[in-house]
């Protein structure tokens, strides 16, 4: 995940992001040849939050109170719209398959609210912001033919992209602590595909 999976509330690129989450998807190949194809694909993954408690001990630090209350509304997701050369190697039913594409990537980050306790106006909110930046992709499978028009694969999927996300920050009367207005974050994610192929 990149930057995203940092948990450090001093670098302003952590993303406080857990590794792990969920991805589905559709993708099309048109064969040129046996071996060679042409494609694209659509890919929506969604990824929850990690270390929270210490981006919460920061502000509670840097604010110099005894408490902070800090919630989360919404969760990264990431959308996908990729296309370039296909690859595959039958063998029996089986086919090993390689891809590398290139495209776009919209992501969008959580809301943070972040209250203060003992100050005027204590509550502020780091705003969900959104972005759309190129992407890179690369990946293998394993397809088998359950017969001559069906088959099932399973893909390993590597996509890494650098977004800007221009962050707005209500309520924000005092500038003390971690405060994000411009984040570029470089992102890099594995996905594990289970899915099913149909061959026109």
């Amino acid at each position: 995940m990149g930057d995203l999976i940092k948990t450090d509330y001093t670098d302003s690129l952590s993303g406080f992001s857990s590794s792990n989450g969920y991805n589905f998807g559709v993708e099309g190949v048109y064969s040129l040849t046996k071996y060679i194809g042409i494609g694209g694909s659509f890919s929506f993954s969604q990824y929850g939050s990690n270390g929270l408690d210490s981006l919460a001990i920061g502000y509670m630090e840097d604010f110099e109170v005894e408490y902070v209350t800090l919630t989360q509304t919404g969760k990264y997701n990431f959308s996908t719209f990729l296309v370039g050369p296909y690859f595959q190697y039958p063998f029996g039913k089986f086919s090993i398959e390689g891809k590398l594409r290139a495209g776009l990537l919209a992501a969008k980050t959580p809301k943070y609210q972040v209250d203060i306790e003992d100050l005027t106006a204590a509550t502020f909110y780091q705003n969900s912001a959104n972005s759309i930046a190129f992407a890179s992709n690369f990946g293998l499978g394993l397809k088998y033919n359950v017969t001559e028009k069906l088959g099932v694969k399973l893909n390993a999927d590597y996509t890494i992209s650098k977004p800007t996300f221009e962050v707005e920050n209500v309520n924000r009367l005092n500038n003390a602590g971690r405060l994000i207005q411009n984040y570029s974050p470089s992102i890099s994610y594995l996905t594990l595909n289970l899915g099913v192929a149909y061959n026109f």
